[in-house]
């Protein structure tokens, strides 16, 4: 890492960039350090010449305007943060003698129309009906658990034989699947651990038949998740809940 250390004509850019790799680099979570690296980027779009000395409150305003020019207004709230850290920061330093962010307006594009991202009971059962749960190893038992037991797909594909209690009759949620990191991530605390009753009766076929079949798509997660980066098959969800 280069450090700045004339600050006279020190480009806001260059500040930003130092500040984020000396406070926020090994400090923050991957996903969480990709934002400020976004934002460094549309500082770099926005305001590549401007200095940090002459930063005002209405140079910060203006700033934020062409921002949200092209983002919704809770993302030019998180840039907004994003932006006044450093800022604050370079106030405590000197390099600002007053703190522009003060008073901010945050403005934004109108909010574009969401997509749904779960199925009503009409299409649940609908798509139920439509599983193919013969005796054979397929991707339908697996959506029926989901659909039976209502947990998150992330946690239905971290799930291991020792989370199913056939005696009891008792499926332990307490993993989740870390998409950024392709890694299985403990649930942090015991008060995260949900515990799910499990329903006899799946259709006309038994229910130790049905675990003995989740135990063999268990074993292959591994296999099936690398095969679907290799060929980038994308996965769905039936409730982001």
């Amino acid at each position: 890492m280069q450090i700045i250390t004339n600050t006279d004509d020190l480009l806001f850019c260059d500040y930003y960039k130092q500040w984020i790799d000396t406070y926020k680099e090994g400090a923050i979570r991957p996903v969480t350090m990709k934002k400020y690296i976004m934002t460094h980027i549309w500082l770099e779009k926005l305001v590549p010449t401007l200095k940090v000395s002459e930063f005002t409150r209405t140079i910060y305003q203006q700033l934020l305007n062409s921002y949200a020019e092209f983002h919704e207004h809770q993302t030019t709230m998180d840039f907004h943060h994003h932006v006044k850290c450093a800022i604050l920061d370079a106030v405590d330093e000197g390099l600002i003698s007053r703190d522009p962010t003060r008073k901010a307006i945050i403005k934004g594009k109108q909010p574009s129309e969401k997509k749904t991202k779960y199925l009503n009971q009409f299409e649940l059962q609908k798509l139920l009906a439509h599983l193919e749960l013969g005796l054979e190893i397929n991707w339908d038992w697996f959506i029926l658990l989901v659909a039976k037991t209502g947990m998150r797909f992330s946690e239905a594909l971290a799930l291991t034989p020792k989370d199913f209690d056939l005696a009891h009759q008792i499926l332990s949620i307490s993993k989740t699947w870390d998409y950024n990191g392709k890694i299985l991530s403990i649930k942090s605390s015991l008060n995260s651990l949900i515990i799910v009753l499990l329903n006899l009766s799946f259709g006309d076929i038994g229910f130790l038949t049905v675990m003995e079949e989740f135990f063999v798509l268990i074993d292959c997660l591994d296999s099936f998740i690398a095969a679907r980066y290799c060929l980038n098959i994308p996965f769905f969800a039936l409730s982001t809940g």
